[in-house]
């Protein structure tokens, strides 16, 4: 991109931008002048911006190809491209919507001043563990949790454009299958968990095939 002569350029040298920033962060962090939670964030809201500039100029001016000097392109090919292309971008929106699952969490935790809160990976999904002496407050914090990738999603669905609504769909199913640990947590019934689980798989399903 940085060697266009047009607004792709521009993304380019923010991508670069976004890129040479992570190091020093990284440095910072690791040295324990700001905390690893800041960090993320950091990181989250540069590649958010850098995304949204890229496939918003992409959706309105779409990269020109000149036909003479493309080859035609086999079908095994052209699948394999399309199919590492959907499998980076599913795992990119999985890996978005752990991380936006896990800070809703730690959002409502911090209204109730808990003692105690962090992420931890022990093998499967990782887990926020909160410690509060606030009784009514798990609820809410598990909540937290389950609300808010729900609420990005649905305004990428209804307010983003056809590119937006199709993550906003997987970021919703993905979160329903991540939540099912809190619903259980929550007290509800096996069956619903199972329920959230097969509609959150429809979605995820619904969303790449789209």
């Amino acid at each position: 991109l940085l060697f266009r002569k047009d607004d792709y350029r521009n993304i380019g040298i923010f991508g670069v931008f976004y890129s040479g920033i992570s190091i020093p962060i990284q440095i910072l962090s690791v040295a324990g002048i700001i905390s690893a939670y800041f960090a993320g964030i950091i990181y989250s809201l540069f590649l958010g911006a850098f995304l949204v500039l890229l496939f918003t100029y992409i959706k309105d001016n779409p990269i020109p190809i000149k036909s003479k000097s493309r080859k035609k392109e086999s079908y095994a090919f052209v699948f394999f491209r399309d199919f590492i292309f959907i499998v980076s971008l599913v795992n990119l929106v999985f890996i978005g919507t752990v991380v936006v699952h896990e800070l809703g969490h730690l959002a409502v935790s911090y209204l109730y001043n808990c003692a105690s809160r962090e992420i931890v990976y022990s093998g499967g999904f990782p887990d926020t563990q909160i410690l509060c002496t606030n009784v009514g407050s798990h609820l809410w914090v598990t909540l937290g949790g389950i609300v808010l990738p729900v609420l990005i999603g649905l305004i990428m669905i209804f307010v983003g454009g056809k590119f937006l609504r199709e993550i906003g769909i997987l970021m919703v199913g993905f979160n329903l299958i991540i939540a099912s640990k809190d619903f259980s947590g929550l007290g509800l019934s096996g069956n619903f968990v199972i329920l959230t689980i097969i509609f959150g798989i429809i979605l995820a399903v619904s969303g790449i095939v789209i």
